[in-house]
């Protein structure tokens, strides 16, 4: 009778998880995001992540600055990541399961500065990137969300290819978008495997 009960209670918090992964949301607030080229100042954000219920009700998160992921970072030898490898390791497929996530912007306050050694390009540039975010807003933003949207695009001018970055964002992503993007990658990562294997087995 214990072990029929024991196997009740698990089965029962295995489908209360599954649950809270249908119905949960992940927030990712990044605040005081801020990075320049314009002095020898290092990048620093503070970053936090939350999971919702239905998008209203807080059951779980936690903070993170740039020092404390940058340890993370370390102690998972993630600092020594080769770039250029993982540009090759990504194929378009990844990147179209990416998009699926659909992440929604639910607040952003952006001030960006730009400049290149054209004065003449760097104007054209400004406008450029505003009609670029323009476009990209609608897309990643709920109609209820854009009032709480704001950016300033400015010129740098008579400075060769510098910026300045800073930026507060608010993200939400559904976790089972999340977790069915990983499935999708990991899937046709094992199937492309099997079929390099097969190939050079004939």
């Amino acid at each position: 009778m214990i072990l029929v009960f024991f196997f009740c209670f698990i089965i029962l918090v295995i489908f209360m998880i599954l649950i809270f992964t249908i119905i949960s949301t992940i927030r990712i607030s990044i605040n005081e995001f801020e990075t320049t080229n314009l002095t020898t100042a290092k990048l620093r954000y503070q970053l936090k992540i939350s999971f919702y219920i239905f998008n209203k009700i807080k059951w779980f998160s936690f903070k993170l600055n740039n020092r404390k992921i940058n340890k993370i970072f370390r102690k998972m030898h993630l600092d020594n990541l080769d770039i250029k490898q993982l540009e090759k390791d990504i194929r378009l497929s990844d990147v179209d399961e990416i998009l699926k996530i659909k992440p929604k912007i639910s607040y952003m306050n952006l001030d960006l500065k730009l400049g290149i050694d054209d004065v003449i390009l760097t104007t054209y540039l400004v406008p450029i990137v505003s009609t670029i975010i323009a476009i990209i807003l609608p897309y990643m933003s709920k109609k209820s969300d854009i009032n709480s949207i704001y950016y300033k695009i400015e010129p740098i001018y008579n400075m060769k290819n510098k910026y300045y970055i800073k930026l507060n964002i608010v993200l939400n992503i559904k976790i089972v978008n999340l977790l069915n993007c990983i499935y999708k990658i990991y899937r046709n990562k094992k199937f492309d495997k099997r079929t390099n294997k097969i190939q050079f087995n004939v």
